[in-house]
């Protein structure tokens, strides 16, 4: 008289929460995965703007319409 469900509800409820443990799972490791690789772009992207800025030289010019940037590149 311990369990009033009948087996087959018990087999559809462990599924259930077997399938529910395994989407949580599927789902941090996509989390983490999106934020790694968006942390190495951030990185990337900051680094290649790092480079761009070390090879050039910035002029900032005024005219009329307002302040325009020109970027020369160093010719080596």
């Amino acid at each position: 008289m311990c369990c009033n469900i009948a087996p087959s509800r018990q087999l559809s409820t462990q599924f259930l929460r077997n399938v529910n443990f395994v989407t949580l799972a599927i789902l941090y490791w996509a989390l983490l995965i999106v934020l790694t690789f968006s942390s190495s772009i951030q990185e990337a992207s900051k680094s290649s703007e790092d480079s761009r800025s070390a090879n050039s030289t910035t002029i900032f010019a005024l005219s009329e319409s307002g302040s325009h940037t020109i970027r020369i590149a160093r010719i080596l």
